[in-house]
Protein backbone atom coordinates (compact mmCIF):
# COMPACT_ATOMS: atom_id res chain seq x y z
CA UNK A 1 0.00 0.00 0.00
CA UNK A 2 1.20 3.48 -0.65
CA UNK A 3 1.44 5.74 1.75
CA UNK A 4 -0.20 9.32 1.35
CA UNK A 5 1.58 12.53 0.95
CA UNK A 6 1.88 15.04 3.15
CA UNK A 7 -0.89 17.54 2.74
CA UNK A 8 -0.64 21.07 1.66
CA UNK A 9 -1.53 23.84 4.10
CA UNK A 10 -4.72 25.37 2.89
CA UNK A 11 -4.95 28.75 1.05
CA UNK A 12 -3.73 31.91 2.93
CA UNK A 13 -2.83 29.38 5.82
CA UNK A 14 -0.03 30.74 7.92
CA UNK A 15 2.56 27.92 7.78
CA UNK A 16 4.90 27.45 10.50
CA UNK A 17 8.58 26.04 10.48
CA UNK A 18 6.92 23.27 12.34
CA UNK A 19 4.16 22.73 9.28
CA UNK A 20 7.50 22.47 7.35
CA UNK A 21 9.82 20.22 9.36
CA UNK A 22 6.56 17.49 9.65
CA UNK A 23 5.72 17.79 5.95
CA UNK A 24 9.43 16.97 5.32
CA UNK A 25 9.45 14.26 7.33
CA UNK A 26 6.47 13.07 6.27
CA UNK A 27 7.78 13.52 2.34
CA UNK A 28 10.71 11.61 4.13
CA UNK A 29 9.29 8.51 5.17
CA UNK A 30 6.88 8.09 2.05
CA UNK A 31 9.28 8.96 -0.64
CA UNK A 32 6.79 11.31 -2.02
CA UNK A 33 7.48 15.20 -2.14
CA UNK A 34 4.50 17.39 -2.99
CA UNK A 35 5.37 20.20 -6.08
CA UNK A 36 4.47 22.57 -3.54
CA UNK A 37 7.10 21.14 -1.14
CA UNK A 38 9.86 20.90 -3.53
CA UNK A 39 9.21 24.45 -5.39
CA UNK A 40 9.36 25.57 -1.83
CA UNK A 41 12.51 23.99 -1.44
CA UNK A 42 14.28 24.62 -4.72
CA UNK A 43 13.57 28.39 -3.96
CA UNK A 44 15.32 28.20 -1.08
CA UNK A 45 18.63 26.13 -1.98
CA UNK A 46 18.48 29.31 -5.04
CA UNK A 47 18.20 31.80 -2.24
CA UNK A 48 21.25 30.00 -0.02
CA UNK A 49 23.22 29.91 -3.11
CA UNK A 50 22.93 33.55 -4.06
CA UNK A 51 23.42 34.82 -0.85
CA UNK A 52 26.44 33.49 -0.62
CA UNK A 53 26.91 32.54 3.43
CA UNK A 54 25.43 35.64 4.39
CA UNK A 55 21.89 34.12 4.93
CA UNK A 56 21.92 30.14 6.10
CA UNK A 57 19.88 27.31 4.46
CA UNK A 58 17.70 27.47 7.61
CA UNK A 59 16.87 31.20 7.16
CA UNK A 60 16.12 30.87 3.52
CA UNK A 61 13.33 27.52 4.41
CA UNK A 62 11.96 29.95 6.71
CA UNK A 63 13.14 27.56 9.71
CA UNK A 64 14.64 31.00 11.36
CA UNK A 65 15.00 34.35 11.58
CA UNK A 66 13.39 37.85 12.95
CA UNK A 67 10.08 36.94 14.26
CA UNK A 68 10.37 32.84 13.10
CA UNK A 69 9.70 30.59 16.45
CA UNK A 70 11.85 27.77 16.24
CA UNK A 71 10.61 24.26 16.07
CA UNK A 72 11.76 23.51 19.71
CA UNK A 73 9.17 26.57 20.81
CA UNK A 74 6.37 25.93 18.46
CA UNK A 75 6.45 22.02 19.76
CA UNK A 76 6.66 23.14 23.32
CA UNK A 77 3.12 25.68 23.03
CA UNK A 78 1.69 22.87 21.05
CA UNK A 79 2.46 20.58 24.01
CA UNK A 80 1.43 23.65 26.53
CA UNK A 81 -1.92 24.15 24.76
CA UNK A 82 -2.82 20.72 24.23
CA UNK A 83 -2.55 19.91 28.04
CA UNK A 84 -4.37 23.13 29.03
CA UNK A 85 -7.11 21.36 26.63
CA UNK A 86 -7.43 17.96 28.30
CA UNK A 87 -7.09 19.99 32.03
CA UNK A 88 -9.95 21.80 30.61
CA UNK A 89 -12.21 18.45 30.13
CA UNK A 90 -11.19 17.81 33.95
CA UNK A 91 -12.25 21.78 35.22
CA UNK A 92 -15.74 20.93 35.55
CA UNK A 93 -15.39 21.38 39.47
CA UNK A 94 -18.07 18.15 39.69
CA UNK A 95 -20.90 19.42 37.35
CA UNK A 96 -20.03 17.64 33.84
CA UNK A 97 -22.80 20.01 32.85
CA UNK A 98 -20.71 23.41 33.61
CA UNK A 99 -20.74 25.64 30.36
CA UNK A 100 -16.64 25.75 28.53
CA UNK A 101 -16.70 29.62 30.51
CA UNK A 102 -17.21 28.13 33.63
CA UNK A 103 -14.56 25.31 32.91
CA UNK A 104 -12.05 28.16 31.77
CA UNK A 105 -12.52 30.34 34.94
CA UNK A 106 -12.15 27.25 37.14
CA UNK A 107 -9.22 26.06 35.35
CA UNK A 108 -7.75 29.93 35.96
CA UNK A 109 -8.71 29.38 39.27
CA UNK A 110 -6.57 26.09 39.61
CA UNK A 111 -3.47 27.40 37.76
CA UNK A 112 -3.40 30.25 40.18
CA UNK A 113 -3.40 27.87 43.09
CA UNK A 114 -0.94 25.24 41.35
CA UNK A 115 1.20 28.52 40.42
CA UNK A 116 1.29 29.96 44.49
CA UNK A 117 1.31 26.13 46.31
CA UNK A 118 1.95 23.80 43.92
CA UNK A 119 -1.19 22.06 43.74
CA UNK A 120 -4.82 22.60 42.63
CA UNK A 121 -6.51 21.98 46.11
CA UNK A 122 -5.68 21.23 49.61
CA UNK A 123 -4.28 17.51 49.87
CA UNK A 124 -6.10 14.70 49.55
CA UNK A 125 -7.05 15.54 45.76
CA UNK A 126 -10.20 14.19 44.69
CA UNK A 127 -9.72 11.99 41.48
CA UNK A 128 -10.97 14.74 39.44
CA UNK A 129 -8.28 17.11 41.60
CA UNK A 130 -5.41 14.36 40.41
CA UNK A 131 -6.71 14.36 36.73
CA UNK A 132 -6.91 18.45 36.56
CA UNK A 133 -3.29 18.33 38.61
CA UNK A 134 -1.46 15.86 36.54
CA UNK A 135 -2.60 18.11 33.03
CA UNK A 136 -1.38 21.24 34.94
CA UNK A 137 1.98 19.95 35.58
CA UNK A 138 2.05 18.65 31.99
CA UNK A 139 1.20 22.30 30.51
CA UNK A 140 3.91 23.33 33.46
CA UNK A 141 6.82 21.04 32.17
CA UNK A 142 6.99 22.72 28.82
CA UNK A 143 8.39 25.43 30.74
CA UNK A 144 6.18 28.50 29.20
CA UNK A 145 4.08 30.59 31.34
CA UNK A 146 0.83 29.41 32.33
CA UNK A 147 -2.14 31.83 31.14
CA UNK A 148 -4.41 32.53 34.65
CA UNK A 149 -6.98 35.26 32.63
CA UNK A 150 -9.97 33.82 31.63
CA UNK A 151 -9.79 35.70 28.41
CA UNK A 152 -6.34 34.86 27.69
CA UNK A 153 -7.00 30.82 27.76
CA UNK A 154 -9.86 31.39 26.19
CA UNK A 155 -7.94 33.33 22.85
CA UNK A 156 -4.82 30.52 23.71
CA UNK A 157 -7.48 27.32 23.50
CA UNK A 158 -9.83 28.47 20.60
CA UNK A 159 -6.95 28.38 18.45
CA UNK A 160 -6.61 24.64 19.07
CA UNK A 161 -8.72 23.17 16.23
CA UNK A 162 -9.98 20.13 18.81
CA UNK A 163 -11.61 23.11 20.64
CA UNK A 164 -14.95 23.24 20.17
CA UNK A 165 -16.30 26.85 21.07
CA UNK A 166 -20.22 25.58 21.42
Amino acid sequence: PSAAPPERPAAGEEVTPLDIYRRLMVAAATRKLPDDLADQLAAALDEFREARGRKSLCACLGLRGNGVSTIQALTALEQRNAALLAALAHAHGGDPQASRWRRIGNLCDAIRRYQRSGRVAPAPLTALQGKLQRQIERAAATGLSLPSNPTHLWKILRESPAFSCK
